[in-house]
């Protein structure tokens, strides 16, 4: 995603993160490179407490998950608490 000229995929805050892409298959992505990380210096995303959201349009069919784990699929995300 693009915010004039600087692209912004990632939104951090303390232990909390937005991910952000224009498409499933991006987002899919994102999520792999983080749960790679994950997997290298031990730290565990929980698929339970994440969520996935679609914007101006229809949520496609493929899943997105962490891991094999499907994420929830929601019609608003509340982040840092303020829902988008």
């Amino acid at each position: 995603m693009h915010v004039g000229s600087l692209f912004v995929g990632c939104v951090l805050y303390a232990d909390d993160i937005a991910l952000l892409s224009c498409s499933c298959h991006g987002l899919q992505k994102l999520i792999d490179i983080c749960y790679d990380y994950g997997l290298q210096w031990d730290i565990k995303f929980n698929p339970r407490k994440s969520q996935a959201a679609t914007f101006g349009g229809i949520f496609p069919p493929i899943a997105v998950t962490i891991g094999d784990v499907a994420l929830e699929r929601v019609n608003r995300v509340k982040y840092l608490g303020c829902f988008l």
